[in-house]
C-alpha cells in the first residue's frame, strides 16, 4: 500500500499558543482553547466540542496573530499532570477564528489537507507510547516541540487515509451515541438512588430525635503537614496507607483496594482510623502515632 514512516517534523510545522493566563479570559470575544480544555473529558480529540471554547479580547487579533489556528491544525497540551494525559490534543475540524491558548503547541500540516486520519492516530495508545517514553518531569510532565518533532507517524496514501477516517467516523459516532444514552441512564439512576436515600433517612413526621454530629461521635481531621514529596517516595520503608479524598468522594463505603501511601516517620503523630483493611491500619482518625 506504500505506507511510509515519517517524523512529525517532516509532515507538520510548529508554533506556540498565546502567552496568557486565566485572568486574560473574557465572557465574550475571540474563541481560544488552552491546555485545560484539551485535557477535558469532553475532548474526544478528533473534533472541537463547543464546551471547550473560551474567549479572549479582540486586541489579540493584532498582537497574537501567530497563535491563530487554521482548519486541520492540531493543538497539543504542552504539560500534563498525569502520564495518561501526555499527548492529549484536539483537531481543528472546522473553519473558525480560533486562538491556541496557554501551554499549547500548534501543529500545522505542511501540505494542506484533511487530517482526520492523523487525529485518530494521535489518539491511539500505540502512537502516544512514543511521547510517554520521552516526556520530562515528575509531578508535572512537559511535552516540548523537541519531544514531538522526532515522534514517528505512519503515513498511508491520502486515498487510504480518507477510507480509514470515514470508517472510524461512522463507527465512533455510533459508539458515542450509545455512550451518551448510557450516561443519561446513569444520571437517571443516580437521581433515583439519591431520592431513595433521602426518603429513607428523612425523619420528618416519624417522631425521630434530632441530634448534633458532635453528640454522636468525635470529629478528626485528616493528614496535616505533608508535602507532595511524602506521597511520591514509593521505596521509603516508612510508607503507610492513607485514604485519598477521591476514595471518600466516589464511595459511600471506603474501598480498601483504592488506598494510597504516604511517608510517616516513626516519631510522627497523625490521626488514624479504628478500622483495619487487609490487616493494615489506615491513617485518618483516633489520635495516635503510627
Amino acid at each position: 500500500m506504500n505506507w511510509e514512516t515519517k517524523r512529525i517534523k517532516d509532515v507538520f510545522s510548529f508554533s506556540k499558543g498565546l502567552s496568557i493566563t486565566k485572568e486574560d479570559l473574557v465572557e465574550k470575544g475571540v474563541p481560544v482553547i488552552s491546555y485545560g480544555q484539551i485535557h477535558s473529558k469532553q475532548n474526544k480529540g478528533v473534533k472541537i466540542d463547543d464546551s471547550l471554547i473560551r474567549f479572549v479580547g479582540e486586541e489579540y487579533l493584532e498582537s497574537g496573530e501567530k497563535s491563530l489556528t487554521n482548519k486541520h491544525d492540531f493543538l497539543f497540551a504542552d504539560t500534563s499532570e498525569n502520564f495518561e494525559g501526555c499527548g492529549n490534543n484536539v483537531y481543528v475540524d472546522r473553519d473558525l477564528t480560533l486562538f491556541a491558548g496557554y501551554h499549547t503547541i500548534i501543529l500545522r500540516n505542511k501540505k494542506p489537507q484533511d487530517c482526520r486520519y492523523f487525529a485518530y492516530q494521535f489518539n491511539s495508545d500505540d502512537w502516544r507510547t512514543q511521547i510517554r517514553k520521552n516526556v520530562c518531569g515528575i509531578k508535572v510532565y512537559s511535552i516540548t516541540q523537541k519531544t514531538l518533532s522526532n515522534i514517528s507517524l505512519l503515513v498511508p496514501p491520502e486515498s487510504i487515509q480518507k477510507k480509514i477516517s470515514d470508517f472510524l467516523d461512522a463507527k465512533t459516532q455510533n459508539i458515542d451515541a450509545r455512550i451518551e444514552l448510557l450516561e443519561k441512564k446513569k444520571e437517571r439512576y443516580i437521581t433515583i438512588r439519591k431520592a431513595l436515600i433521602n426518603e429513607a433517612v428523612n425523619g420528618e413526621g416519624k417522631g425521630w430525635k434530632t441530634v448534633r454530629m458532635k453528640d454522636i461521635g468525635v470529629l478528626y481531621s485528616g493528614l496535616s503537614g505533608k508535602s507532595g514529596d511524602d506521597f511520591q517516595d514509593e521505596g521509603n520503608p516508612y510508607n503507610k496507607c492513607f485514604i485519598p479524598f477521591t476514595n471518600i468522594f466516589n464511595n459511600d463505603i471506603i474501598d480498601p483496594t483504592k488506598l494510597g501511601y504516604v511517608v510517616m516517620n516513626p516519631d510522627e503523630h497523625q490521626n488514624a482510623v479504628r478500622r483495619y483493611f487487609a490487616d493494615e491500619k489506615v491513617i485518618r482518625k483516633t489520635k495516635q502515632s503510627l
